[in-house]
């Protein structure tokens, strides 16, 4: 690895020469002259995306009786709603970095035609045409309020028989004879409804039935006895569906519904190894505001590998390549590790590579006022990808053709 950075140096310092051509930032300078181009040496943020999960739960309208006439303890007893975070995950993306603006001055030179950027200022390419894409998108955020669960419809099929009993009452009126007064019967009828545990007693019978006749299919001894093959399978497959939904009057039901959240993150070199809120979370709300007083916190944290830092140290000892303003600014960026925790628990860890974490670098100018000298850039990152020899090219195809 030193060899590599001593190898980088070496060149730096034998290719730099004075030039015409100035590479300045813009925060240097007071007013700007002459021809010139500027550019941006993007920073990397994160789109992180939150996939949260609710589970519904909702008592069944007879479950206070599932035991008595099903036999059956293990019931949903109360309407409740739960959440937790079932998968986190993210991706970067560039943004303008305020601090790294540069300007070209060039003195009437046309190296500046030789410059390709992209619609946002990002370097790709000198002394090489190559096809830019569109603007980078920025992902979208959406966390800006809790997600409420779709509303559970209430069961509307609750027994095959209705909901009122004939109610036959006697009563006696007097009536006088010519020698006595005699009590004669009067019946009297009328509707009342049914009480929910004798709705709760039919809907049990029923299930009961459905079994027989399941049964019965299953033992060849239906009724039906021109049904078949598919024919009995789909009458079968239509009793479970019956007798489930049913039984959910009993033991309640349970939905599971998902949602998908974003929000941006921008790490900063000085919040390095730090933790830092994203938002609180609540098992029975789920997603809250930061400064939300319930729910417990999410943060990330962000720590450095330090891998590119070394280099920085040893061209800061170079007092030549160190004083050097004329030359394209480029980064090295370097890895981090993004983790994330939920209550102190951690639930996502990932590696990815910042822009800002790296260091900065410098292409000479005489370098660049070569044009069979081409150079490529990872433009998300600011960083140089391949230098290459326009020369080297058209001799290798010489050479094919010759060969040919």
């Amino acid at each position: 690895m030193k060899n590599f950075f001593s190898k980088i140096i070496l060149i730096l310092i034998v290719l730099t020469a004075c030039s015409s051509i100035k590479v300045v930032n813009i925060k240097q300078l007071s007013n700007l002259k002459d021809y010139g181009l500027v550019y941006n040496l993007p920073k990397t943020a994160l789109n992180i995306k939150i996939e949260l999960t609710a589970v519904v739960q909702k008592k069944g309208i007879y479950a206070d009786y599932a035991e008595k006439f099903l036999g059956i303890k293990d019931v949903i007893t109360s309407d409740k709603t739960e959440w937790y975070i079932s998968n986190v995950s993210l991706n970067s993306y560039p943004l303008p970095d305020n601090d790294q603006y540069y300007w070209i001055q060039t003195k009437g030179e046309k190296i500046r035609n030789n410059i390709l950027l992209t619609p946002e200022g990002y370097i790709v390419s000198v002394n090489k045409p190559i096809e830019t894409n569109t603007c980078t998108p920025t992902p979208v955020i959406n966390l800006t309020s809790p997600p409420s669960p779709s509303p559970s419809h209430p069961p509307t099929d609750l027994s095959i028989k209705n909901f009122f009993k004939e109610v036959k009452k006697t009563s006696y009126k007097e009536v006088k004879t010519d020698t006595t007064m005699k009590k004669i019967p009067v019946y009297l009828s009328s509707n009342e409804r049914k009480t929910t545990e004798e709705k709760a007693e039919e809907a049990a019978n029923f299930i009961f039935k459905l079994r027989k006749r399941r049964f019965k299919l299953l033992v060849g001894m239906s009724d039906n006895k021109a049904a078949e093959g598919q024919g009995i399978e789909s009458m079968i497959l239509e009793l479970n569906k019956t007798e489930d939904e049913y039984i959910a009057l009993f033991t309640g039901t349970k939905l599971t519904e998902t949602y998908n959240y974003a929000l941006n993150f921008i790490p900063e070199i000085n919040n390095d190894s730090k933790k830092i809120v994203l938002f609180k979370y609540s098992k029975t709300k789920g997603i809250l505001p930061a400064n939300a007083n319930e729910g417990q916190a999410l943060v990330i944290e962000i720590s450095r590998f330090s891998n590119i830092s070394s280099l920085g140290t040893i061209l800061q000892n170079q007092e030549k390549l160190a004083k050097v303003d004329k030359g394209l600014v480029y980064r090295i960026p370097d890895y981090a590790t993004v983790k994330i925790f939920e209550n102190e628990k951690e639930i996502f860890s990932q590696e990815i590579l910042l822009a800002q974490y790296g260091t900065n670098m410098v292409i000479p100018v005489n370098m660049m006022k070569r044009t069979h000298k081409c150079f490529e850039f990872y433009h998300e990152y600011g960083m140089l990808k391949t230098i290459t020899s326009s020369y080297s090219q058209k001799k290798h195809r010489k050479h094919q053709v010759f060969h040919h």
